[in-house]
């Protein structure tokens, strides 16, 4: 048998480790590897596979409004003078009698992308795509990551796959599982 050296601090990890590891849930996975996604929205076209649809306007500074959000703009900027966007005032009679008619009256047969294109905003489709951040042996490590670096990540989520067929992960996984047995290090 072989031994190998390790300090005081990485003796107490690998064992607090192997212990989490021993008892972790593993989800009905041999070989379970927590893998931390987060969703990323990224612009693709309108005639194939979107989640939805939003404004943006890129004039001055980059804006951007969701479809479901365009009546509640509108109300915060139209004023009975003008519509006020990017410092430019939008004067087309049309227009603001439509935006008027839409946000007093319910009325939902005016032209929403004649308004927007009128207020420098482009009509985008989006979808949300998964993003690989991390792997970790533990389930309770990855939600420790997520917990302390959610400010980083949109939609954050532990997902649990396999390391079949990936014999160094496997290795690896069975070495730190034996340590709380007492067959891999000894004090």
């Amino acid at each position: 048998m072989k031994t190998i050296q390790v300090s005081d601090k990485q003796y107490d990890f690998l064992v607090e480790m192997s212990k989490e590891m021993n008892v972790q849930d593993c989800v009905g996975t041999e070989h379970p590897v927590y893998c931390v996604f987060h969703k990323r929205k990224i612009v693709v076209d309108g005639d194939y596979d979107n989640d939805g649809w939003a404004w943006v306007c890129s004039d001055n500074d980059y804006q951007e409004i969701d479809s479901s959000e365009v009546k509640g703009f509108l109300e915060e900027t139209i004023a009975d003078e003008g519509v006020y966007h990017h410092d430019k005032l939008v004067e087309d009679e049309e227009i603001l009698k439509r935006a008027n008619d839409y946000i007093h009256d319910g009325q939902d047969d005016w032209d929403e992308e004649t308004v927007m294109d009128a207020l420098g905003f482009k009509k985008i489709y989006t979808k949300e795509i998964d993003i690989f951040v991390s792997a970790f042996f533990t389930m309770k490590a990855a939600k420790t990551h997520i917990e302390m670096n959610h400010y980083h990540y949109s939609k954050p989520y532990v997902y649990v796959t396999s390391g079949w067929r990936n014999f160094e992960m496997q290795m690896v996984q069975e070495v730190l599982k034996q340590i709380t047995n007492g067959k891999s290090i000894s004090e």
